[in-house]
């Protein structure tokens, strides 16, 4: 139940979706470095970093739903009722994709 998951502090939770290949008419140009940042849905969201100067939470800018670019490398994988996801600090967020 991903409904009952949320992260902690300024992570969100986010699951994986399928990148699009870059072609050049039907010839398929593969990444030779793999390093590609790669799109993600939002699934949850934490409360965001707290600032103790203030004694309250800094809200979250990424909100359930929304398509986000990540970066290869940062992401931790957790396994969540068999389904595979990621989770990473919002501040490591690449791009934000508004509809």
């Amino acid at each position: 139940m991903i409904e009952n998951v949320i992260p902690y502090g300024n992570r969100v939770l986010v699951r994986k979706l399928d990148n699009k290949t870059d072609r050049v008419g039907n010839i398929i140009i593969p990444d030779a470095t793999g390093d590609k940042p790669f799109y993600a849905e939002v699934v949850a969201v934490g409360k965001g970093a707290y600032n103790f100067n203030f004694h309250q939470f800094i809200p979250m800018s990424t909100k359930v739903g929304d398509i986000v670019v990540l970066p290869k490398a940062g992401p931790a994988a957790v396994k969540i009722d068999g389904k595979e996801y990621l989770t990473i600090e919002e501040h490591y967020l690449l791009l934000n994709i508004v509809k």
